[in-house]
């Protein structure tokens, strides 16, 4: 038994410095922290091409959402305008296109849609709505009228006809040529007065059409209606002054 105590003693000898308090456990140390660097940059990576990607694709796909609702909202309105007016309602083309309306109202053929400018179907487009009627003035004769602010007035040329009640001038700016055949549009009380209860008025002959443009895209039936009946008066007021032509333009 001695002899097995002395070899023990001796053995313990060997190994007076811990396990625990070797190199190891500098080794050990100095390793921990690089493995919690490398969980930091794997989470990294995963926020980047994981969660950053997604967040991507639900904001593009929220705003596509967004877009299709308001796109399907005025597509409804105008399938009711187009059974009220008894015109033809034209399917939209694609996801994100826009309906358009088109036959005649009351004789005159009438068109209705919509034209987008800018960044395709993205919130930095802008849209205009047209509805252009069937009107041929006279000669090289224009016209045009429009409410007293910066984007109606772009393009526009001509003197400036002031006719009507002060309201009236104070609103709108009417122009075109030749002065006489404004001043034979805008002499209508009746028409004037029309004019005065239409939401927003930019208006204006092109061609052998007169059209009306605005903003955005209007969805109430009724003042869909109501801007139709504005244009038949105007183009009839139109062609008043033109007396020697014989019919109605078609498009």
């Amino acid at each position: 038994m001695a002899g097995w105590d002395k070899t023990l003693s001796s053995n313990l000898d060997s190994f007076e410095t811990p396990l625990w308090q070797t190199d190891v456990e500098s080794d050990v140390s100095f390793f921990i922290p690089a493995a919690g660097m490398d969980d930091l940059s794997l989470f990294s990576f995963f926020c980047l091409f994981c969660i950053l990607p997604l967040f991507i694709l639900l904001l593009f796909g929220t705003i596509a959402y967004i877009l299709y609702r308001r796109g399907r909202a005025g597509s409804d309105a105008w399938r009711e305008v187009a059974r009220r007016a008894g015109l033809t309602f034209n399917e939209p083309r694609g996801i994100f296109g826009r309906p358009t309306l088109s036959s005649d109202w009351h004789g005159r053929p009438v068109r209705v849609y919509v034209v987008t400018r800018g960044s395709g179907n993205t919130l930095g487009a802008t849209t205009e709505m047209r509805i252009e009627m069937a009107a041929k003035p006279p000669g090289n004769a224009s016209f045009s009228i429009s409410e007293r602010d910066f984007f109606s007035r772009l393009g526009r040329t001509g003197e400036e006809i002031r006719l009507g009640e002060a309201e009236f001038v104070q609103r709108f700016a009417a122009r075109g040529q030749p002065p006489e055949f404004v001043r034979g549009i805008l002499s209508d009380a009746g028409l004037r007065r029309l004019l005065m209860q239409a939401r927003y008025v930019n208006i204006g002959t092109t061609g052998e059409q007169i059209r009306s443009s605005q903003p955005n895209i209007e969805t109430d039936v009724e003042t869909m209606l109501f801007l139709f009946a504005l244009l038949f008066d105007l183009a009839e007021a139109v062609e008043r002054e033109n007396p020697g032509f014989p019919g109605k333009p078609g498009f």
